[in-house]
């Protein structure tokens, strides 16, 4: 058995809107989905599907005058997708279509539909503001308010849908954000068309937080704490090679030097660059360095505290399970473990290597 796959897009109302869901899940051939980021030190990407939908009646065609979505067959559409297990509904990615490519062999037809979380709208916007010093979870939500960010379950000005008895004012945020308030000061600012989503990086990496869309569409802040705290702080699933253990295909296990970072160097807007080195790692590794400037934090002491910190944090090699690998038919407690899963759990991953020795865990 597998999930059920469910895909639901909103056709007739607008993306700020709240949406009209339409559940087209019985034309659906293929759902590939990812998120999260290659590496720890990577920013989180935006979350991107595709949809392959079957379009042998020209439903999906925005040519078709006599399809039953003509007219609502448009980029930025909402899209949402989600499977069910043993009675339980998964989100599994909120996003917006971008666009619908017709393609066509033989007899046959589909369309194979791309589609990006919310960091695209976040992307797509400029801002040229003024912002005090304030907290970094503050500031990420003032941006969000001033970008005016939505997934559409929020009251949005001038909407037939939506609307507030035709008042001009924005309403909101209503269960979009989960924003922390941040541990970090972040200096005043003044944004000269800046983007929203690249400020809020910004403000992000000077924290050493984390910022992502989540599977339901809400946009995500973590302070720095927040991987140490519960429950990203417990192990949420522990796969592994023995009995008792949720049982996986594959697994990709490296040691290597693609984390190795023995001098680090950090600056801040407007001071003197903070660098610090391992010279016992320098000499096994080479010279490695991992160069931030343009950060945030409003004095250079806290700059050298995160440069101490990144730098014992990679100054040695370790061991990464970089890869895991499933291959159905999965086992039902596989599946639960999978689909409950969101960008930053914890999860332990064992292996008991062939000749002997010690477990890796």
């Amino acid at each position: 058995m597998r999930p059920e796959v469910k895909v639901e897009i909103a056709f007739a109302t607008r993306p700020t809107e709240a949406p009209t869901w339409v559940d087209v899940s019985q034309y659906v051939r293929a759902v590939d989905t990812s998120r999260g980021r290659n590496m720890e030190l990577d920013r989180v990407e935006a979350g991107t599907a595709t949809v392959l939908l079957d379009n042998r009646d020209r439903r999906f065609d925005p040519t078709n005058v006599a399809g039953p979505y003509y007219g609502y067959l448009l980029p930025m559409r909402r899209i949402r997708f989600a499977a069910t297990w043993l009675g339980v509904r998964y989100p599994i990615l909120a996003g917006f279509v971008e666009r619908w490519p017709l393609r066509y062999e033989d007899s046959d037809a589909w369309v194979a539909v791309p589609c990006v979380d919310g960091f695209k709208v976040l992307n797509m916007g400029r801002l040229s503001t003024n912002y005090p010093e304030q907290k970094s979870g503050e500031r990420v939500a003032a941006v969000l308010q001033d970008a005016q960010w939505t997934m559409g379950y929020n009251w949005i000005v001038e909407s037939p849908i939506n609307g507030i008895l035709g008042e001009t004012t924005y309403v909101g945020p209503n269960m979009e954000w989960l924003i922390q308030t941040g541990l970090t000061t972040v200096q005043a600012v003044t944004l000269d068309k800046a983007t929203p989503l690249s400020h809020m990086q910004d403000v992000t990496e000077t924290e050493n937080g984390t910022l992502f869309v989540d599977r339901g569409g809400n946009l995500v802040f973590w302070d720095r704490h927040q991987p140490l705290t519960a429950p990203q702080s417990e192990s949420q699933a522990l796969f592994g090679d023995a009995d008792g253990e949720l049982s996986y295909t594959d697994i990709e296990l490296s040691y290597d030097d693609g984390l190795i970072y023995n001098e680090v160097s950090l600056t801040r807007e407007g001071g003197t660059a903070q660098v610090v080195e391992d010279v016992d790692s320098r000499l096994k590794y080479f010279r490695r360095t991992y160069d931030k400037s343009g950060l945030l934090m409003t004095a250079d002491e806290i700059a050298r505290s995160a440069a101490l910190y990144k730098l014992a944090q990679y100054r040695e090699p370790g061991v990464r399970a970089s890869r895991l690998i499933f291959e159905g038919p999965l086992p039902d407690d596989v599946w639960t473990a999978l689909l409950a899963r969101e960008i930053g759990d914890r999860v332990t991953v064992r292996r008991r290597p062939p000749g002997g020795g010690a477990m890796i865990e």
